[in-house]
């Protein structure tokens, strides 16, 4: 399935919709929620200033490693980095088979037009969210 998608063969209105929108929404529901709960776990007390996440992090970095960290976090940020990166890939295919089906899609390119740019934004806030 995921072979045929990178391709294009599907119909544009599969790809984007179904592919595109909804498979956006579930990975971006999935990351919103893991990226919480990581945050959550570094800041549990409502300090949720991104220079303190960044400080944080960035300072216990090693620890993950080491294995000094809380298993807690440690959990949690194993959890978003695996959401994060099956997200990035399902993207790269699904933006991939948009682009080759909308290159040979045979109506009005209004529509294949238009399924780039409003993937493409889709595509960047889903980018922030991951970040």
């Amino acid at each position: 399935m995921l072979k045929k998608l990178a391709a294009g063969e599907y119909s544009l209105k599969m790809i984007f919709w179904v592919f595109g929108l909804l498979g956006f929404m579930v990975f971006f529901l999935l990351a919103s929620a893991t990226h919480n709960g990581v945050v959550r776990a570094i800041c549990p007390y409502g300090q949720l200033c991104p220079v303190n996440i960044l400080w944080y992090t960035l300072s216990h970095f090693l620890m993950v490693f080491v294995g000094r960290l809380s298993s807690n976090i440690v959990t949690y940020l194993i959890i978003h980095l695996f959401v994060s990166t099956l997200f990035v890939i399902y993207m790269y295919i699904t933006i991939r088979g948009l682009w080759k089906c909308c290159e040979s899609y045979t109506g009005a390119k209004f529509w294949a037009y238009g399924a780039k740019i409003i993937l493409v934004a889709l595509m960047l806030c889903c980018f922030k969210s991951i970040i």
